[in-house]
This record gives C-alpha cells, sequence and structure tokens, in this order.
C-alpha cells in the first residue's frame, strides 16, 4: 500500500472515530464499530493503530491540537500547541474520558 493511501486511511479513521467517539462516548464504541463503519476490517484499523488506547491517544492529540491550534478564534493561546503526553497527564485525560460513561459518585478523583 503506497504511503499516501496509508496516511489516507489513518485520517480516514481517526474522523470516523471523532465522530463516533463524539456522539457516543469512547467506551461505548470499540474498534469493531469503528471498522464497521469505514468497510474495513478490524485487522486493517489495528495496523494503523495497534490498540484502542493508541486510537483514542490519537483521537484526544487531535482534539486538544485543534482546540489549541492559534488560527482557532477560540483560542486563548497564540503560540503553537504542546501537548506532554507522559506520567500523570496522560492518566488524567483517559481518567477524564473514561469516566464519561461513569456516574458522578464512581468518577476516579484526582488532584486539581
Amino acid at each position: 500500500m503506497p504511503a499516501a493511501d496509508k496516511i489516507d486511511m489513518k485520517e480516514r479513521i481517526l474522523v470516523t472515530a471523532d465522530r463516533l467517539f463524539y456522539l457516543q462516548g469512547i467506551r461505548a464504541i470499540g474498534v469493531d464499530t469503528i471498522a464497521a463503519e469505514i468497510g474495513i476490517s478490524k485487522r486493517t484499523l489495528y495496523n494503523h493503530f495497534p490498540s484502542k488506547d493508541a486510537l483514542i491517544s490519537a483521537y484526544l492529540t487531535r482534539r486538544f491540537v485543534k482546540a489549541r491550534h492559534p488560527t482557532n478564534r477560540h483560542s486563548t493561546r497564540s503560540s503553537a500547541p504542546s501537548i506532554r503526553w507522559n506520567g500523570v497527564s496522560r492518566r488524567r485525560i483517559f481518567a477524564v474520558a473514561r469516566s464519561s460513561t461513569r456516574s458522578p459518585s464512581s468518577a476516579p478523583r484526582t488532584r486539581p
């Protein structure tokens, strides 16, 4: 498969995941649903993203970059976005994503 086709497929996967995650929630959508929506096999999806966590990470990165991009009128920052995907910050992001389907009393507690 040519590199351009691979990039296009990755973009298609991210666009579809973005829409489905936004509408139905990250935990409610499985990779099989995303693959079926696009019309590809789960194997093809896993060739681009080795796990659902990798797909979620790419989805959240894309969301944060889009929200913080300097050309976004609602952005409060004027510099290029910088996202740290390590240690505590990554755990917090996934905790927030996972808590979207839990009741408020069962959501994990994090320090401010």
